[in-house]
């Protein structure tokens, strides 16, 4: 078990030195903006924290929903995962770790009806498969259970680590 979603990065990345940067939201009573909406999606945006970010030593591959990506990407260097593009996007970032969220829809529908009980996409068997040819650790975070546990297990089943809520 982890203490922190830093540690567990930590174990995910060999042990490379990691802690989630804290960028406080209020300055001199003044509030930061540390999202913004752009064509339906909320980017993280603040120079703080860009400024953090780009100073970690890894980058995370993620196929998750808007709320899970906005999360991380707050606090990490994210690699949003296309289904049409992901391995081109690997090719070129390398990140260390995959995460993928049990998903319904993904950022902007990219991802949807892609995890269904008694199936797994052929994207993720090949995302999976690509990262174990790289020897890039893979984890899924089921945070349906125990309600849909049934729905997801075939595609947690792939992966090197399953966390679940």
């Amino acid at each position: 078990s982890f203490l922190n979603f830093g540690n567990a990065l930590m174990h995910f990345t060999g042990g490379a030195d990691f802690s989630i940067p804290y960028v406080a939201s209020v300055q001199k009573k003044k509030v930061v903006v540390v999202s913004e909406y752009k064509q339906g999606v909320s980017e993280p945006h603040s120079g703080a924290l860009e400024a953090v970010r780009n100073k970690l030593p890894f980058t995370i591959g993620l196929v998750s929903d808007i709320s899970t990506y906005v999360a991380f990407a707050q606090n990490a260097k994210v690699l949003f995962l296309d289904p049409l593009k992901w391995e081109y996007q690997m090719d070129r970032k390398a990140p260390a770790v995959v995460v993928v969220e049990s998903l319904w829809t993904g950022i902007k529908g990219e991802w949807r009806n892609m995890m269904n009980a008694g199936f797994v996409s052929d994207e993720i068997r090949a995302i999976v498969k690509y990262c174990k040819s790289k020897r890039i650790k893979t984890v899924f975070w089921n945070r349906e259970d125990p309600l849909s546990f049934d729905r997801f297990i075939d595609t947690a089943s792939l992966f090197d680590h399953i966390y679940t809520s």
